[in-house]
Formats: structure tokens, C-alpha cells, sequence
């Protein structure tokens, strides 16, 4: 499910439960959340916070050819090491220590001037303000899963989803009538299980 979707969704459903609740409940997004931008939308469509997971290790210097259970060519994640037991490479952390606060730095600089352009003084007043997003190219069952309204013409802050397949598209017509999604998969695991 697109974290656009299950965000809008969580904050609904526990907003429903009274806002005594909603506020003693924290909503964290994660999944392709890599920049302030997209942090600010998951945010307005009631995200508390997010996770930076493949960004922070990108900013580490990932490359992403997903051998991190194998020989992580970056030396991030598993380096086996050679017949004499010495390792083949090695992180060099203080530079991945520099790129990583860099990042970081930038990351919370840039989204708190956001917070600052729509007058928010915290984070938590942009959450759940969905109000201030427009949807642009989107079906109408998506548009009404996000509770957002159309924009006319173009919009800052787009929520791009890819529906080109049939299965995608029933699957947001079972969510848009149903308000239930079923999860079959949280990840590629295909390259994780014996031949």
C-alpha cells in the first residue's frame, strides 16, 4: 500500500476514536520518504514523523544494488571477509559520519523552512492538514481515499502513485469501497530465499 494511502488512513481511523486519543497516538511514515517535501506531505496527511530508512543510507554513500545480506559493495551493511580473514573494504566512517549529518542537517534545515513558509512554528501543527494539499492527475477514488481536493490547475505538493497495472487499480477500488486493504507482501524478499 503507498504510504500516502496508509498515512491518510491511520490518522482517519484513529482521529475516529476522539482527538484525546489521537493526540496520545503517534503515527510514524515510512517507505521512499527521502526528502523534506515528502515529509511535509506525509505529514499534512497526518503523519507525527518519519523514518528515513534507504535515504540515510544512501546519504552513508549506498548504491543500491540490494547485496546488503550478501557483500555490500559500499561496506555498509555484510563484508565477508577474505580466506585469511582479513575483510575485503571497509567504511570509511568519518566521511560516511560528515554525509550522513550533511544530510541530516539539510533535511531538518529545509523542512522546518517549509513549516515556516505555511506559518506552522511546530511540526505538529502541519499534521493531519490535508486541506493544504491538492490532488493533481489522480483518480477520483484516490482523491477521495485522501479526503484532498482536486486542484484546477497545478499543484506544489502532488502525491505521485503509479496505478498501471489492473491489480493496482483493483486494489484501490476494493479500498475506495471498502475502506480494507489487504497486505500481501511488506518488501522484496524474492532474493532472500534458497534456489
Amino acid at each position: 500500500m503507498p504510504i500516502e494511502i496508509a498515512t491518510a488512513l491511520a490518522h482517519r481511523a484513529v482521529l475516529s476514536l476522539g482527538k484525546e486519543k489521537r493526540d496520545s497516538f503517534k503515527i510514524i511514515a515510512a517507505g521512499r520518504v527521502d526528502s523534506p517535501e515528502k515529509a511535509f506531505k506525509l505529514e499534512l496527511l497526518g503523519a507525527d514523523g518519519v523514518m528515513l530508512g534507504t535515504a540515510a543510507l544512501n546519504a552513508l554513500g549506498c548504491i543500491n544494488v540490494n547485496l546488503c545480506h550478501k557483500d555490500c559493495p559500499t561496506a555498509i551493511a555484510a563484508v565477508p571477509r577474505s580466506p585469511d580473514g582479513e575483510r575485503k573494504k571497509a567504511l570509511d566512517v568519518d566521511i560516511s559520519k560528515q554525509r550522513a549529518g550533511n544530510y541530516y542537517n539539510g533535511f531538518v534545515r529545509t523542512l522546518a523552512d517549509i513549516h515556516a513558509a505555511f506559518g506552522f512554528s511546530t511540526a505538529a501543527e502541519a499534521v493531519g492538514r490535508s486541506d493544504l494539499l491538492l490532488a493533481h492527475g489522480m483518480s477520483d477514488s484516490l482523491v477521495s481515499l485522501l479526503s484532498i481536493d482536486r486542484d484546477p490547475g497545478s499543484a506544489v505538493f502532488t502525491i505521485p502513485i503509479s496505478l498501471n497495472t489492473k491489480y493496482s487499480a483493483k486494489r484501490l477500488k476494493e479500498l475506495a469501497e471498502s475502506g480494507h486493504y489487504v497486505v500481501a507482501s511488506m518488501g522484496r524478499t524474492t532474493d532472500l530465499d534458497e534456489p
